[in-house]
């Protein structure tokens, strides 16, 4: 094999890899739109859990999305919703501002509320 033939061999290997990292990455981030169901689980994990914790318990910088204040009687799924896609500013209790994830559709906005919601209700 010449160099040329390892060169073409090499790159077809490299675009391959990075298609297939593209791929998972999109499935992560719930941007795959072939019919299949979003994750809400794993968008929380890479995007929230980092300062909300795996539990919504809370950490430095971010409240545990399990106070009062998120509670639905207090927070409409709809305000929930809102404060992901478009960040929050001004948070209670000395807490940094939250960023937005405007990147996120309605579907994906969704599973992120029903994950919140079903760790209120644990």
């Amino acid at each position: 094999m010449g160099a040329r033939d390892a060169a073409s061999s090499d790159g077809r290997w490299s675009a391959a890899a990075l298609l297939l990292a593209t791929g998972a990455l999109a499935v992560v981030l719930g941007g795959c739109d072939g019919g299949q169901e979003v994750d809400g689980q794993a968008l929380f994990a890479a995007n929230c859990a980092v300062c909300h914790g795996p539990a919504g318990e809370g950490g430095e910088g971010a409240p545990a999305l399990t106070e009062p204040a998120y509670l639905p009687d207090q927070l409409s799924d709809a305000e929930v919703a809102a404060a992901i896609r478009n960040g929050v500013d001004d948070v209670p209790d000395g807490y940094g501002p939250m960023p937005a994830f405007s990147r996120f559709d309605d579907e994906q906005l969704a599973a992120l509320v029903e994950v919140v919601r079903d760790l209120q209700d644990s």
